[in-house]
């Protein structure tokens, strides 16, 4: 109510060995960092592209050099005009708290070999065709700077299957058939948390899959495909996939993914 005089930070770098930011450099005793509530420096929370800004005038505190893969705790709290110290919201007896890594390195994704080393362009651009009699799944590695293992990072692999013999038609990611869906709408996620249910990565071993073994064999396939639309033998698929980590740094994108792969489904036997 009596309003807040000033607001009061500790930036801590917690990678390899416990140090703090003294506004100039680095100390191993924690350093409360103070600036008035009219500043000339404000501090911005972590926003949803995982960035972190602590802005200041010429001559006023510095922001440290951000080291790669490093992790930092920053806490902060505000004194009212009365010298009363106020923390997080709802009365917390500790100071407001947030822990973030600085990670610009692009992580290294990989799609297992027997999908790596089927044709990289369509059979009518002059590639060897390669054949399938499944697809059951797909999957490979994933790894960064910051341990795939580690709470804070959720990485998130991206694939992409389009019918090229039908040439409208992407495997759906709600109903697991081939329909004429958007392209955009067409990438299942494979993440620690939060992508599609046949979709996984482990953080431990540090790899990756999606599985498609509830996508039929065969069934009807009008023009814009349905429900029951599902491999259909003879045609060409198309296989997209790329990676980004958790702090967004990305292997590729939707136009110019990491790897395109191309095969022909044939599950019926010979005679």
């Amino acid at each position: 109510i009596s309003g807040v005089s000033r607001v009061d930070f500790s930036l801590q770098a917690d990678t390899e060995t416990a140090r703090y930011w003294t506004g100039s450099s680095w100390t191993v005793n924690e350093i409360w960092l103070s600036t008035p509530a009219s500043p000339q420096m404000q501090f911005a929370p972590p926003t949803p592209a995982n960035s972190i800004s602590i802005t200041a005038a010429a001559g006023d505190l510095k922001r440290p050099v951000w080291v790669d893969w490093w992790k930092y705790r920053l806490r902060a709290q505000a004194t009212d005009r009365l010298s009363q110290i106020g923390y997080a919201p709802g009365g917390s007896p500790t100071p407001t708290e947030t822990v973030f890594y600085y990670d610009i390195s692009v992580p290294t994704v990989t799609l297992e070999s027997q999908w790596v080393n089927t044709s990289t362009c369509t059979a009518a651009s002059g590639c060897a065709i390669s054949w399938k009699n499944a697809a059951a799944s797909m999957g490979g590695g994933i790894s960064d700077n910051v341990p795939i293992a580690e709470a804070l990072q959720n990485p998130d692999i991206k694939i992409r299957i389009f019918d090229v013999t039908a040439t409208a038609l992407y495997l759906d990611t709600g109903t697991l058939s081939f329909t004429d869906i958007p392209a955009d709408n067409a990438w299942f996620e494979a993440r620690k948390s939060g992508g599609q249910a046949n979709c996984v990565v482990n953080g431990v071993a540090g790899t990756w899959n999606c599985s498609f073994g509830a996508v039929p064999v065969g069934g009807a396939c009008v023009p814009s495909g349905g429900p029951t639309c599902g491999w259909q033998n003879g045609r060409e698929y198309r296989v997209q996939v790329y990676g980004l980590d958790g702090a967004g740094n990305s292997t590729g994108t939707a136009a110019t993914p990491l790897y395109t792969r191309f095969f022909k489904f044939d599950a019926d036997n010979p005679t």
